[in-house]
C-alpha cells in the first residue's frame, strides 16, 4: 500500500491501493548491486538468499524506491521501501505500514505474534531505534508475514516479508539475515523507538467552515512550513518524552495522530509512504482579530510543503482529506540549496 496524490478522491483511493502503474523501473542489470545516491544505502542483487526481482521508483528523483526480492520458487517474498518521510517518526510509519498490510485481502485476520512491535538496533548501531513484528495469517497464500521499519539518517527503510511455507520463526530469521545483508551507511544519532499507542482520550471532530483564502495567512503558513523543513531532523530524532499517539482507529488511506496532551490540532498521515497534513491553529498578526482559524499544510516526501485555505474551527479529517485532494494550494514552499522558494497562487496574490 502506497499513498497519495493531489488529484481527486477516486484517484487517491486507487493510488493508495496500488502505484505500480506510475512507477518507473530503475535500469540496474541483474546480478549487480544498486546504491541509493541520497542515502548511501546499497542493495545487493541477493539478500538472505533472496534474489532481486524488481527495482522501481515512484517518481523521478528516487525519493520513493521499491525493491522486490524472492527465492527461486517464490515461497518467500520480500519488498523493501525506501523513502524520506515528511514526519520523522519510526513508530508512526511502522503503525501505518502495519495498518496497510492488515487492510489487504491476502492478510485478512492476521494475528501479531507479540503484544507490541519489538524494538531492535539496526546494523552498526547500539540504539534500538528500529521496530519489527511478525504475524500469522489464518487463510490466504501467506500463512506468515512480518514488517520492519529501520531508520537511516533522513531516510526510512520499511521491509515487508511473507512466506508460503515458512513458519514464523524461520521467516523472522530470514528477515534478520536480509537486514544484515543490506549495506547500510554510517550510523547517525538515534533515539529508541517505542511502538505507537492509542491516545488516552479520543478527540471528536465537528464539521468546520472553510474561510476565504488570505494572502497574509498563507504566507505565514508557508514560513512556518519552511522553518520546519530547514530544521528537519533524522527519522528517529523525535522527542521521546512527547511521542505521537494515534487518535482513534487508523485505516489504510489515512490515520490521525497527535501528542497525548494536544487536543487543538492533529496530524493526518496519508497512506503509508511518508506524506502528512498538519492541522493546527494558525497565526494572526492582527491584534484585533486574534482568531486565525486552523491552518492546513501538506508536507511531502520531497521536502516540499503546500498550504491551503483555513477552517474556522478544528475540521474533521474527512474535510481535510477532501480539500487537499480537490483544492489548489494557496502557497507551495520548496527548499533548494538551503534556500526556501515560496510560490503564491495568483488568485490570492492580487
Amino acid at each position: 500500500m502506497r499513498a497519495v496524490t493531489l488529484a481527486t478522491m477516486a484517484l487517491a483511493v486507487a493510488l493508495a491501493t496500488s502505484t505500480a502503474a506510475s512507477a518507473r523501473d530503475l535500469a540496474v542489470p541483474a546480478g549487480k548491486g544498486w546504491q541509493h545516491a541520497a542515502s548511501g544505502l546499497v542493495l545487493l542483487p541477493t539478500l538472505a538468499g533472496l534474489t532481486r526481482t524488481g527495482l522501481s521508483d515512484n517518481g523521478t528523483a528516487e525519493r520513493d524506491v521499491i525493491a522486490q526480492f524472492a527465492d527461486a520458487d517464490e515461497a518467500v517474498q520480500a519488498t523493501i521501501f525506501l523513502f524520506s518521510p515528511a514526519e520523522a517518526s519510526v513508530p508512526l510509519w511502522f503503525d501505518r505500514a502495519e495498518t496497510a498490510m492488515l487492510g489487504r485481502t491476502a492478510f485478512k485476520g492476521a494475528t501479531p505474534l507479540t503484544p507490541a512491535a519489538i524494538a531492535f538496533a539496526p546494523p552498526g548501531s547500539t540504539i534500538q531505534s528500529a521496530l519489527r513484528r511478525g504475524y500469522v495469517v489464518p487463510v490466504g497464500p501467506f500463512p506468515t508475514t512480518a514488517i520492519a521499519a529501520i531508520p537511516s539518517g533522513d531516510w526510512l527503510v520499511v521491509i515487508r516479508i511473507s512466506g508460503k511455507t515458512t513458519d514464523a520463526a524461520a521467516l523472522d530469521a530470514v528477515l534478520s539475515r536480509l537486514i544484515a545483508d543490506i549495506r547500510w551507511p554510517a550510523a547517525t544519532p538515534a533515539v529508541a523507538a517505542v511502538s505507537i499507542a492509542a491516545c488516552p482520550a479520543t478527540t471528536t471532530f465537528h464539521m468546520a467552515k472553510l474561510r476565504k483564502a488570505d494572502l497574509q495567512a498563507s504566507l505565514l503558513g508557508s514560513l512556518i512550513a519552511g522553518a520546519a523543513m530547514l530544521n528537519r531532523k533524522p527519522s528517529v530524532d523525535a522527542a521521546a518524552a512527547a511521542p505521537w499517539c494515534r487518535n482513534g482507529e487508523g485505516q489504510p488511506l489515512w490515520a490521525v495522530y497527535r501528542k497525548p496532551d494536544v487536543t487543538a490540532g492533529y496530524m493526518l498521515a496519508l497512506g503509508d509512504s511518508g506524506r502528512v497534513v498538519d492541522v493546527f491553529p494558525g497565526l494572526s498578526l492582527d491584534a484585533a482579530k486574534p482568531d486565525a482559524g486552523f491552518a492546513i499544510t501538506l508536507r511531502d516526501i520531497d521536502g516540499s510543503a503546500a498550504t491551503y485555505p483555513m477552517f474556522d474551527r478544528l475540521p474533521a479529517p474527512e474535510q481535510v482529506l477532501t480539500m487537499v485532494m480537490k483544492t489548489a494550494p494557496t502557497t507551495r514552499t520548496r527548499q533548494t540549496d538551503g534556500k526556501l522558494n515560496v510560490t503564491v497562487d495568483s488568485s490570492i496574490a492580487q
